[in-house]
C-alpha cells in the first residue's frame, strides 16, 4: 500500500501543477477542450482544483508514511476515482469540452486506480488479520 499511495500522490502533485501552471497542456493531454476557450471563471475553477490536488497529494504522501495506521485513506482516494469519473461524465455529455474517446479513457484509468486500491487494501487487511 506505500508505493501505491506514493505513486498516487506523484501522480496527483503532476496534475495539480499541470492544473495551476499548465492548464492548456494538461487540458489538451486528456482530450478537454473548452468550447467558450479559457474564461477567467474556468481558469478560476481549473486553479482551485489543482490545488485541491495538491492537498490530496499531501494526504496521500502521508498515507504511504505509514500505510496500516491511514490505510482508511484508500477510501479516500477510491471515493475520488468515482467523482472523477462523474465529473468526466458531466463533462462530456453535458459541458461538451470532451469527447466520448476521452471519456472511455479516463473512466478506464479511474475505474483501474479505484480497483488497485481495493484490491490492495482487501489483501492487507487479510494479511493482518
Amino acid at each position: 500500500m506505500r508505493y501505491l499511495f506514493a505513486i498516487w500522490a506523484v501522480f496527483e502533485l503532476i496534475c495539480g501543477f499541470m492544473s495551476v501552471f499548465a492548464k492548456e497542456g494538461g487540458a489538451a493531454l486528456i482530450g478537454w477542450k473548452p468550447p467558450a476557450g479559457w474564461t477567467g471563471d474556468l481558469v478560476a475553477a481549473t486553479q482551485q482544483y489543482g490545488l485541491a490536488l495538491f492537498v490530496l497529494a499531501a494526504v496521500y504522501c502521508v498515507a504511504a508514511t505509514d500505510p496500516k495506521r491511514y490505510s482508511a485513506l484508500a477510501f479516500v482516494a477510491i471515493g475520488e476515482q468515482v467523482v472523477r469519473i462523474g465529473i468526466a461524465a458531466l463533462e462530456t455529455w453535458r459541458v461538451h469540452v470532451s469527447d466520448l474517446d476521452a471519456f472511455l479513457v479516463q473512466s478506464a484509468l479511474y475505474l483501474f486506480v479505484a480497483a488497485t486500491f481495493i484490491t490492495v487494501r482487501a489483501r492487507e487487511t487479510v494479511q493482518d488479520a
